[in-house]
């Protein structure tokens, strides 16, 4: 169900061709602010994948023919790639070997690599959000548009429901808001 494989079910139309296209800036400002904002040179790195997430999802969105299904591909593997990078930003550095075999996986379960990386960075940010009570409101906030941001992907990698011509663009600027919450966070982390 939820595959790389294909042209994909968004980008049906002009309207909302365009609106995917216009909505893959908010990744450039959101991986900007990160660059500007974080101290850590890990979160840094984070932040210049997620502003390449941004370019090549708009590539992604503005190609048509023959290169549609690779540009598909590429948007997963670069997606996952930063998940790694926001994984090691938040949690430190994994094991080489494990980093090879993530690696190894991106191309055949990107999916897989990107949603255990996140699953492991939202645990860290919530125990920081309980440790620190302060952080709470900002987790909250985070923890809402992520799961918003969640329920928009399904809905629009699932044929049978990804009727509304907008949920794809609804979900970049919901996954955009949410790495919007984190800089703090990851400034915490690393004073931690």
């Amino acid at each position: 169900m939820l595959l790389h494989q294909g042209p994909g079910e968004n980008d049906k139309n002009l309207p909302e061709r365009v609106a995917n296209v216009a909505t893959c800036g908010m990744f450039l400002h959101a991986g900007a602010k990160i660059i500007r904002q974080c101290r850590s040179q890990a979160a840094r790195r984070f932040g210049w994948a997620f502003t390449a997430v941004g370019v090549i999802a708009t590539l992604y969105h503005g190609s048509w023919g023959r290169i549609r299904p690779h540009a598909r591909k590429v948007d997963y593997y670069a997606i996952a790639l930063s998940s790694m990078l926001l994984r090691s930003a938040v949690l430190g550095p994994l094991p080489r070997w494990l980093t090879a075999a993530m690696l190894l996986a991106i191309p055949f379960k990107p999916t897989l690599v990107t949603s255990s990386n996140f699953t492991a960075v939202e645990v860290r940010y919530l125990l920081l959000a309980l440790a620190q009570r302060s952080m709470l409101p900002v987790w909250a906030v985070h923890t809402g548009l992520a799961a918003a941001a969640t329920v928009c992907f399904t809905l629009d990698e699932t044929p049978l429901l990804s009727w509304c011509p907008f949920t794809h663009a609804g979900f970049h600027l919901l996954s955009a808001a949410t790495f919007l919450t984190f800089p703090s966070a990851l400034n915490r982390i690393a004073q931690v």
